[in-house]
């Protein structure tokens, strides 16, 4: 993946990872480095938790495509993900497309109906409203695309509440 004309083969943040490769070979050489470092600093990879994928491009046809990518951690096949499954990278839902959609009127129900129902005061229903709804709501806000109708739809069911 290029970044500002570099190339960036992988994201961390914290104990999750992602590593990008150009080919599934390449793929299992960089994992298998990766478990070797790991290793020597007393860490392990669990591959259950571990997911692979790949998308072929299409050169004259200028497209691109999933490809079944079969890679290993110690022998264990990583679990390969299909065009309809996604996965969660630092709380944000992904397909192998990309970012999912968001769906916050579901979420905002939820949460609605469970502060509606709580025996609460009025005042710790706001104070429940500022430290946990909008937090949770913010979370995924500042980390997909959000359109001005979809904020102005939210600010508008916020206030109804």
């Amino acid at each position: 993946m290029d970044v500002a004309n570099t190339t960036v083969d992988a994201i961390a943040y914290a104990d999750d990872l992602v590593l990008f490769a150009e080919t599934p070979l390449r793929l299992q050489e960089r994992l298998n480095g990766l478990v070797t470092g790991l290793s020597k600093a007393g860490m392990v990879l669990n591959p259950a938790k571990c997911l692979s994928f790949y998308i072929q491009a299409l050169g004259k046809a200028k497209s691109s495509c999933l490809s079944p990518c079969s890679v290993c951690i110690g022998g264990e096949p990583l679990r390969i993900l299909g065009p309809t499954d996604a996965f969660t990278y630092l709380g944000v839902p992904f397909t192998y497309r990309g970012k999912q959609p968001i769906r916050h009127r579901p979420l905002l129900h939820k949460m609605n109906t469970e502060i509606s129902r709580a025996p609460l005061k009025p005042p710790q229903r706001i104070t429940l409203l500022k430290r946990h709804c909008v937090p949770k709501l913010m979370h995924d806000l500042v980390l997909r695309s959000v359109y001005r109708q979809m904020l102005k739809r939210l600010g508008s069911k916020f206030a109804k509440q």
